[in-house]
């Protein structure tokens, strides 16, 4: 039975109505950003964020533990985890370490933490009805993997491929992932039907925002460096933007993104790690870090008000870093 994410609604009703709150709220969250002030704040504690809701509810890891910032307090909700995600419900996902090593999905809410059904996974992504994404094994092979109410729904993956992990999911229920086997894909899946993306050897698709664009990582140079790509939409080419070295790995929703580059040359010069920024309009610009510099920094989440966190340099070191009006601040990306 195809997986729906709507009920009792047709489907063309569903995405007139998400499509008109989507516009809604993003209209209202560009106000909100065209009056907010742009700044850059140390998170309490140690640690680095990974993910940031539109209630400004924060996510992150220290070495052990799975951390949460609310209200201006850090505290440590998980031990032993990793979290990729957190949804506006406060609902967070990721890894748990167990005790023989191997890891399983989590989702934690409200103080409690519940194992999500399947042996030898993670997730990944969380959307805001609560889609949780990730992978699973299945028979000793790695699978995408859809937890909806506490079921486990094992995704079909593109002809040719054998096995395979989810990567993201946005609030349409639209699911991006790759895949491996004779053929290795990256891929979405909607409504019960996978469909590859325009895909090059080592590309993974590792965000999606609300209109469906798309963007990831590709490997170029032989397996030395790497490219951030964006697909505009599932059927459109792939666009490499070769001049950065980098990634893009999260979105606000909507369909700008943020991530990592490197700055500096290669050889013996010393190079750094930098938080950035993409939308369609300006394209790559970086972040500063607390330290005033772009010697080190990273983004790993973002949300619609225009907040990003992630990790910077501060005075002692590596801090967990929340940029506000992220998009405001941002400048040309040095070389």
């Amino acid at each position: 039975m195809p997986i729906n994410p709507v009920r009792r609604r047709s489907i063309g009703a569903a995405l007139s109505s998400a499509f008109l709150v989507f516009s809604l709220f993003s209209a209202s969250a560009e106000a909100s950003s065209a009056a907010c002030r742009s700044g850059i704040e140390q998170l309490p504690g140690a640690g680095f964020a990974v993910d940031i809701n539109n209630f400004d509810t924060v996510v992150g890891n220290d070495t052990t533990n799975v951390l949460l910032w609310r209200s201006g307090r850090r505290q440590v909700i998980v031990r032993g985890a990793v979290a990729t995600a957190i949804n506006d419900q406060d609902v967070v996902v990721g890894r748990k370490v167990m005790a023989d090593g191997s890891t399983r999905a989590f989702r934690w809410s409200a103080g409690r933490l519940s194992l999500l059904q399947g042996e030898a996974g993670w997730a990944a992504g969380i959307s805001d009805s609560g889609w949780i994404v990730g992978a699973v094994t299945v028979d000793s092979v790695l699978q995408p993997a859809l937890w909806r109410n506490g079921r486990l729904d094992v995704l079909p993956l593109p002809e040719g491929s054998t096995t395979g992990f989810a990567t993201g999911v946005n609030n349409l229920g639209q699911i991006i992932g790759v895949s491996g086997g004779t053929d290795s894909r990256a891929w979405r899946w909607w409504n019960g039907h996978v469909q590859s993306l325009d895909s090059r050897y080592g590309v993974s698709p590792l965000t999606i925002g609300g209109r469906g664009r798309i963007a990831g990582h590709i490997t170029i140079n032989d397996g030395t460096a790497g490219a951030p790509v964006v697909w505009s939409s599932v059927s459109a080419p792939v666009q490499v933007l070769g001049s950065v070295e980098g990634w893009l790995s999260a979105t606000d929703g909507a369909g700008r993104f943020v991530g990592s580059a490197f700055t500096g040359q290669h050889g013996d010069e010393v190079r750094y790690l930098v938080a950035i920024v993409w939308n369609p309009y300006f394209g790559v610009r970086a972040l500063r870090s607390l330290s005033g510099t772009f010697n080190g920094s990273s983004a790993g989440g973002a949300n619609l008000a225009g907040s990003v966190v992630g990790w910077s340099t501060g005075p002692t070191g590596g801090v967990p870093t929340l940029w506000r009006c992220a998009w405001k601040q941002a400048e040309a990306l040095p070389r």
